[in-house]
C-alpha cells in the first residue's frame, strides 16, 4: 500500500472530544492536544481565546465535550454558555515556546494524573492510566 493509499487512522468510538485554549493557542494548548492524542487516543483541538473570532470559538465549544484552558485566569475568557464544559490545568505562564518541549509534556502528564476533567454537566473523569 503507498502512502496516499494508507487510510487515517481512525480515533475509537469511545474517544472524548477536547477542545485546548491558551493564550496564543500555539504551545500550551498545542501540547496537551498533542499529548490527549497520541497517549490517550482522545480527538482534541488546540485555539486561543484572544486570536479566534467568536463565532469560531462557539463552533469548537459546540463540538467539544470538554474546554481545558491553560491558567486559571483563561477561565473567565469562555463564555457562559460553555462554563459547563470548562476545566483549568494550570501550567504557568508560556515559558517553553514549543509545544514538543519534554518539561512542558511532563508537567501536563503530571497534571492530568491529579486532574478530574468534566466531560459535559455533571461527569467527571480521572484521564491517567493509572
Amino acid at each position: 500500500m503507498t502512502p496516499q493509499e494508507e487510510q487515517p487512522q481512525q480515533l475509537p468510538p469511545s474517544a472524548i472530544r477536547f477542545l485546548c485554549v491558551c493564550e496564543g493557542g500555539n504551545c500550551r494548548s498545542v501540547a496537551l492536544a498533542l499529548m490527549l492524542k497520541a497517549t490517550k487516543q482522545h480527538d482534541a483541538i488546540a485555539c486561543s481565546w484572544k486570536d479566534i473570532s467568536e463565532q469560531t470559538f462557539h463552533m469548537l465549544a459546540a463540538w467539544a465535550d470538554a474546554i481545558i484552558v491553560m491558567e486559571a485566569y483563561m477561565a473567565e475568557k469562555i463564555p457562559e454558555p460553555w462554563q459547563d464544559k470548562l476545566n483549568i490545568l494550570d501550567v504557568g505562564v508560556d515559558v517553553w515556546a514549543n509545544p514538543f518541549n519534554q518539561e512542558l509534556w511532563a508537567k501536563i502528564g503530571d497534571l492530568l494524573k491529579e486532574t478530574h476533567i468534566k466531560i459535559r454537566p455533571l461527569s467527571p473523569i480521572r484521564l491517567s492510566n493509572a
